[in-house]
């Protein structure tokens, strides 16, 4: 409803508040919760406590005719009512139109006496008003002033809706303020020459000065690394409209860099709100995620993620640069046996053997260069473009002495063994392919008796699908024998004995028991070709197992064709073997199964293969010693043992290894190293063969 014509002027709408309470002098207005709004003088000098914001039920006695109380509630249904209200303890009566107005109560009324004393404290005489019959002169009273009231209380709601919209307006203010103060960011509202007109830190101790002391300063003296930045922020800002971002940088008093992110929104011609947030935690945050995303969490190195993102653009880089540039090269490391690490010495032991060998790959990689594990015991170095063409081959050189090296695990020295694959680079060659490469060269150098490294070679692909095919060939081979006695019996697997000879008096006093394997078409296949890969695919145990049997049934037989004379029989184990729980069962199941004397079995375990071994072996190989065979250290002199390892192994016999027998009629070193070799077996109590 509009309540005043077209064109009033501003000074008429001020003059809203006279008006009412010259043409009303007893009008009240009193909101949804029954407290007073606005109040016309007269009522008020008739009812003092009628002030603004006092509740109007202790102050006035409501007298309704039709049942209906002064509040907004209460006037559902009722446009306008006619209400009798009374003051000065009723001494006063008013009676008037009640109206509904939004949330708000507004009564329109005139006083009514019967006795003149009743206007004297209201200032109030006889003749302002008739005085006659209540009802008659009410009536009257109405009927002159229908007009009056109309044009009123068109007045009485443009003034409601002024105070409404007063009252809005302070409420969004206060919200305002409200939601500013819960905003965790800096606020500042700057001028077109970057002047603070206001500062609102988000937090104590966020501002190294008091806020009001850089009113009227230029912004860039708060932060002076956006200095060049700010000015052509905020230009654009008030140019475009549109909210501008600023990330930017900042030495804290305590010289701690803090990273900051600014958003400026225009507020008006001239001005800007900035909010200033603190993203340095949140920075961290990001930085130690994409740590944890693309590193190794136990050795700190380069994860498989990271390092396939860096070969994906090191192959990149290559194809852009040019042609005499080197392309990147891949080496992918093995930890050799690192199984028997873990599970005899636990896994902490494991863990930090795995974090020598990064130590190592860091010291002997260069700064460009990418160092990562893959997982387990798989390792990664990845050469950057640039360097001599054999440099992948050079480092793998260097890489198996240095992880070569022993490495002290709980005061037991632990030999580390690494097979190293080699792949370059190509421009066909995507991630995948370089790794597959790389992944092919380390398997070959694996299969060719371990701790080498070997360069990719494209016949790597037709060598690994023969290896796959040896593999299940050997499998086929080892059931056709399992519960027979072997070649006799239509076998591809067979056992031949090599006699031990005694020098002084030419009697054969033992034989060497030694797998051969004669495969259909592929005629004999090496045992250094086969036994590694039995070990590799989990058959060693199956295969030792049988050849065991097999040898103790065959010597049990040739000591019964020879009227019991003593016979030996050696027969070879794998550190495997020796590592699997059920070999003390094994032996005394073929001892007892064969009839052959303990005293008579001869279990051999070459030197190189107990470098490194545990106290799970030392156990194993002394729990054989109960059964009354003997242990021999096979091949000795290969193996770097130290006199006070091979003090501590529980074996009987040293057999020297072919490479020192074979010269040894000519003299020189090898038959020196041969006599030394005797020597200490006598020093040490053991045989020698």
């Amino acid at each position: 409803m509009t309540l005043l014509a077209e064109g009033t002027s501003s000074a008429a709408e001020a003059a809203l508040p006279e008006l009412l309470a010259a043409a009303f002098p007893f009008h009240l207005a009193v909101d949804g919760a029954g407290r007073v709004v606005a109040v016309g003088p007269s009522l008020l000098r008739a009812a003092p406590g009628l002030t603004i914001g006092n509740e109007v039920g202790d102050h006035l006695e409501v007298l309704a005719p039709i049942g209906l109380q002064l509040r907004p509630d209460a006037l559902t249904g009722h446009e306008r009512s006619l209400v009798l209200l009374n003051a000065l303890d009723g001494r006063l009566t008013l009676r008037g139109q009640l109206t509904r107005s939004g949330e708000l109560a507004v009564f329109l009324g005139s006083p009514w006496v019967t006795d003149p004393g009743q206007l004297e404290p209201l200032g109030l005489s006889l003749a302002d008003f008739a005085v006659h019959d209540p009802v008659a002169d009410f009536l009257m009273l109405l009927q002159a002033q229908t007009a009056a009231l109309a044009d009123a209380e068109r007045l009485a709601a443009r003034l409601i809706e002024a105070a409404a919209a007063q009252a809005q307006l302070a409420a969004a203010e206060r919200q305002l303020a409200a939601e500013l103060d819960a905003i965790p960011d800096l606020t500042l509202r700057l001028n077109s020459a970057a002047m603070l007109l206001e500062v609102r830190p988000a937090r104590d101790g966020q501002l190294s000065v008091p806020a009001l002391e850089l009113l009227g300063t230029s912004a860039t003296e708060l932060f002076p690394s956006w200095a060049s930045r700010l000015p052509r922020a905020l230009h654009r800002a008030l140019t475009s409209g549109v909210t501008q971002a600023l990330a930017f940088e900042q030495q804290g008093d305590d010289r701690r860099v803090g990273h900051y992110e600014a958003r400026l929104t225009p507020s008006g011609a001239d001005e800007v709100l900035v909010l200033v947030r603190d993203v340095t935690e949140r920075r961290e945050l990001e930085r130690r995620l994409t740590e944890q995303a693309f590193t190794d969490p136990l050795t700190g190195l380069a994860n498989r993620a990271l390092l396939i993102d860096r070969i994906g653009h090191a192959i990149s880089a290559a194809g852009r640069d040019a042609s005499d540039v080197q392309p990147p090269v891949l080496l992918l490391i093995d930890l050799d046996d690192f199984k028997t690490v873990n599970d005899t010495l636990g896994h902490p032991a494991g863990d930090r053997l795995l974090t020598e060998v990064a130590d190592r790959l860091r010291e002997h990689t260069r700064p460009g260069d990418t160092a990562a594990r893959l997982g387990g015991d798989e390792f990664a170095v990845l050469l950057s473009a640039g360097g001599p063409p054999d440099l992948g081959g050079d480092l793998a050189q260097r890489l198996l002495e240095a992880l070569g090296e022993p490495v002290d695990l709980d005061g037991r020295q632990v030999h580390p063994r690494v097979s190293i694959g080699v792949a370059a680079a190509d421009a066909e060659l995507d991630q995948d392919g370089l790794l597959r490469n790389a992944d092919l060269a380390m398997y070959v150098a694996k299969n060719a008796g371990k701790h080498r490294w070997a360069a990719f070679h494209p016949d790597f692909h037709e060598q690994v699908l023969d290896q796959l095919a040896l593999e299940t060939d050997l499998r086929t081979a080892l059931g056709h024998v399992s519960g027979t006695s072997g070649a006799a019996d239509g076998g591809q697997l067979d056992v031949h004995y090599q006699p031990v000879v005694e020098l002084s008096s030419g009697t054969t006093v033992g034989v060497e028991a030694l797998l051969r394997w004669m495969h259909p078409t592929r005629g004999a296949v090496s045992p250094a070709d086969f036994i590694p890969l039995a070990e590799d695919v989990g058959l060693i145990g199956e295969l030792g197992s049988w050849v065991l049997h097999r040898a103790c049934q065959q010597a049990a037989a040739w000591q019964r064709d020879r009227a019991g004379e003593a016979l030996t029989v050696s027969v070879n184990l794998s550190i495997r073997q020796l590592e699997q729980p059920g070999l003390y069962e094994d032996v005394r199941s073929a001892l007892t199964a064969s009839g052959l004397p303990p005293e008579s079995l001869i279990l051999e375990v070459t030197e190189t293969a107990l470098l490194n071994y545990t106290d799970a072996v030392l156990q194993a190989m002394t729990q054989l010693r109960t059964l009354g065979v003997r242990m021999a250290l096979d091949d000795f002199g290969t193996g770097y043992s130290s006199l006070s390892r091979l003090r501590n192994l529980p074996v009987d016999m040293l057999k020297i290894d072919r490479a020192f027998v074979a010269q040894v009629c000519d003299g020189g070193v090898d038959s020196a190293i041969a006599r030394a070799i005797v020597e200490l077996g006598r020093a040490l109590q053991l045989s020698v063969v």
